[in-house]
């Protein structure tokens, strides 16, 4: 397998709906129609001052993992923090090295940009995303509780509710 990561562009909109698709059948979630999942990701790679940006990994020519990222200000030292809010990879793809290519090229775009950390969240069920984030140096952070606030509590809080 000869990988490369690289930040996506407008040719990959496809390639990522893809995998935004396969990341809702994994997780149990309800997927898109292709053409509006297609329409909101080329939407979000036509964003140029958002922060937030998507990973590929190529074997070749197939895209086998994604993972989208942002810069976080401030970060640590006022030098920002990355944070992976998911990173995925093809289920042909898994225990080839693709992850780990995709996170050492995430912690090389950190190291080259003085960006001081990278975080990330993973479900408390999932052994495996666990162990391997644990061997490639991910420190778990238990002192941290995560919180949501979905649609219907966006649209209250909004509404001073």
């Amino acid at each position: 397998m000869a990988l490369t990561v690289r930040f996506a562009d407008a040719g990959d909109t496809e390639a990522i709906a893809g995998f935004l698709a396969e990341m809702d059948r994994f997780y149990g979630a309800a997927t898109q129609a292709p053409e509006k999942a297609q329409a909101r990701v080329a939407d979000w790679l036509a964003d140029d001052a958002g922060s937030s940006r998507f990973v590929l990994a190529h074997d070749g020519d197939a895209a086998v993992g994604v993972a989208s990222v942002a810069v976080l200000l401030p970060g640590p030292e006022l030098s920002g923090s990355l944070f992976v809010k998911d990173l995925f990879v093809a289920e042909a793809g898994r225990s080839k090295g693709v992850g780990e290519a995709i996170m050492r090229w995430l912690a090389d775009y950190c190291v080259a940009r003085d960006i001081g950390r990278l975080d990330l969240t993973t479900e408390t069920w999932n052994g495996g995303a666990r162990r391997f984030y644990t061997r490639l140096g991910g420190a778990l952070q238990e002192q941290k509780v995560f919180f949501r606030f979905d649609r219907d509590a966006l649209a209250a809080l909004a509404a001073g509710d």
